[in-house]
């Protein structure tokens, strides 16, 4: 129930569902054509990149992270990085958020955590065939990771699932510090 609740909320918290309704809102109303308008210059000033780049790298180095220097029980890597219509085992599709999965295998090589965990199954409605954290476990032994260090979590469909199957997974095993 939570997964389809969470389908629902992110689709009515996404700004641009706002931006849209406004703007037909401005366009149905015969009256007030300031209004459509108004919400298209803003809908276009934020996709810019002018504009999004700043904020994001306001956003993104707001704080310098001591993560480097830290070791670890545990790396947790959340899946939402390939694109599992393309992927097949020898051959992944990756996107934006690889960096994930390369830090994560990063910290297993230089031997700062003592598990690799590869949470994620399919945030589709529908799952068909291999989960994406058993692609990346693949992944991650072609590259180099024991398989003894690698815990694979198949089940989730969101960060929440992600959460609670990997609490269960990682339990008895002596993991404090993730």
């Amino acid at each position: 129930m939570f997964f389809y609740l969470s389908k629902i909320i992110t689709f009515l918290i996404d700004p641009i569902v706002y931006i849209l309704l406004f703007g037909l809102y401005g366009a149905l109303s015969f009256r007030r054509k300031i209004i459509p308008v108004f919400f298209m210059v803003v809908l276009y000033l934020l996709s810019t990149p002018i504009l999004s780049n700043q904020l994001m790298h306001y956003l993104e180095n707001l704080k310098e992270s001591d993560v480097r220097a830290i070791n670890y029980d545990a790396v947790i890597v959340l899946s939402g990085m390939l694109n599992l219509t393309l992927s097949d085992p020898n051959n992944l599709e990756f996107n934006e958020a690889v960096d994930r999965v390369l830090k994560g295998i990063e910290f297993s090589e230089q031997n700062r955590s003592r598990y690799l965990v590869l949470s994620g199954g399919s945030g589709a409605l529908i799952q068909r065939g291999k989960s994406e954290s058993e692609y990346l476990s693949g992944f991650a032994e072609r590259l180099g990771v024991d398989k003894s260090k690698i815990i694979v979590e198949a089940k989730s469909r969101n960060t929440y699932e992600n959460a609670l199957n990997t609490r269960d997974l990682l339990k008895g095993k002596d993991v404090s510090r993730v």
